[in-house]
């Protein structure tokens, strides 16, 4: 996408957006904001809030790919640090719980996982 086409892109998304989910912001900080986040800025990707339903990237522990292999042996190998997507379920306040999904038919379950970039935490997957 060109610059030209994201900055209308932001301020079409600026415009539509209803006054109450914008607060006192103006179309054109909302437009400026929008046009942060559609260039994939860090700082407006780190607002982005936990809620059940979002998709995330699980890194595995040690204790999860032996569970991994006791849940299933026929499923494939699952190592540490492995990421896997995870649907986030339910939001606690020391973290989350969720559905990991393996490379198969299976699912594991995580709880109260924080957010981070080691194994046993969950990130936000890259812009592209």
């Amino acid at each position: 996408m060109s610059p030209l086409e994201i900055r209308k892109l932001a301020l079409a998304m600026a415009i539509e957006t209803p006054h109450n989910e914008r607060g006192n912001t103006t179309y054109v900080e909302a437009a400026k904001e929008f046009e942060r986040y559609l260039r994939g800025d860090e700082a407006i990707s780190a607002h982005r809030e936990a809620t059940p339903g979002r998709v995330v990237l699980y890194t595995l522990t040690a204790q999860d790919a032996a569970a991994i292999g006791e849940l299933d042996p026929h499923t494939n190998q699952h190592r540490v640090g492995d990421v896997l997507p995870m649907l986030i379920v339910r939001v606690w306040s020391v973290g989350v719980n969720g559905q990991v999904f393996l490379d198969g038919p299976r699912t594991l379950w995580v709880t109260s996982r924080p957010e981070g970039d080691g194994p046993g935490t969950w990130a936000w997957p890259g812009r592209v």
